[in-house]
């Protein structure tokens, strides 16, 4: 026994005693080899890039012709639920170029999501009287909302929710006589975000019984995704509308079906497929 340890023992120190007298041109072609593959992989690197800037340069001038005329005569209201009021300033300019007509940009406040029962209570029996049958509650509040937007019957609610700091709006919101095309813009800043259960699932739910065309953007730097709140709605989301593809897709998916894109690793694709079908 003490004979095979020894020997084990004298194999064991024989390696380590030949690792440390490695031939020096061994060396010297070893350091060559790994100073070349950091020069080859420092210059593919810097292809990568130049190639990627030529793409995104190629994507932003053709992005124009792309939407261009493709939402002629379409009528669209703009409904930011999240905390992206540049994102939304954006896609209303992208619609524009697109030629979609915008009646109005309308923001829920946080005042909607954060409000107590008692305050949702008292803003709903405020519109009680044109809405008899209504419930008291954050339900018949986006009902209502709902109702203003597609039917466009809804001036003097549209007012209250403005009166009671739910929503805030441009002074087209008031005029709005129906749209069927809702753009929602969400995502959170925050995290554990519950705005997009509260706000925007059920408020699309509501628009698309109602008939709608609902859209969802979203940019890629949200901490909180609207997406996963609205996985049981039959509508298209877009979750890198803050790129110039993203843009095309908001656009797009005005005119392909519903489904997620972006660049997530639950969408569909990429973009939307636009249909031949649609029509304003």
């Amino acid at each position: 026994m003490v004979t095979i340890v020894g020997i084990f023992l004298a194999l064991g120190i024989g390696l380590i005693g030949g690792s440390l007298f490695v031939s020096s041109p061994l060396i010297v072609q070893q350091t060559r080899a790994i100073r070349d593959l950091r020069y080859k992989l420092d210059d593919d690197i810097s292809h990568l890039q130049g190639e990627n800037q030529n793409y995104h340069q190629f994507v932003d001038s053709v992005m124009p012709i792309l939407i261009h005329g493709k939402l002629s005569g379409y009528n669209v209201i703009v409904v930011q639920t999240g905390d992206f009021s540049d994102l939304t300033r954006l896609l209303v300019t992208t619609l524009k170029e697109a030629g979609a007509t915008v009646l109005s940009t309308i923001a829920i406040t946080s005042k909607a999501a954060t409000a107590d029962d008692a305050t949702i209570v008292g803003v709903m029996s405020k519109l009680r009287s044109a809405h008899p049958f209504i419930t008291l509650d954050r339900t018949g509040l986006w009902r209502v909302l709902a109702q203003s937007l597609v039917r466009g019957n809804g001036v003097s609610d549209l007012q209250i929710l403005l009166d009671k700091g739910i929503i805030e709006a441009d002074s087209n919101a008031l005029t709005n006589t129906g749209c069927m095309r809702i753009l929602v813009v969400g995502g959170s800043k925050e995290a554990d975000d519950t705005r997009a259960q509260m706000v925007d699932a059920p408020l699309i739910s509501d628009l698309t019984g109602l008939g709608a065309t609902v859209v969802m953007a979203e940019p890629e730097t949200a901490i909180t995704s609207s997406v996963p709140a609205l996985a049981g709605t039959s509508i298209a989301t877009v979750d890198n509308a803050e790129t110039t593809i993203g843009r095309c897709g908001v656009v797009f998916a005005f005119l392909g079906g519903p489904g997620n894109y972006g660049t997530k690793s639950s969408d569909v694709s990429l973009l939307p497929t636009p249909t031949a079908t649609a029509s304003p």
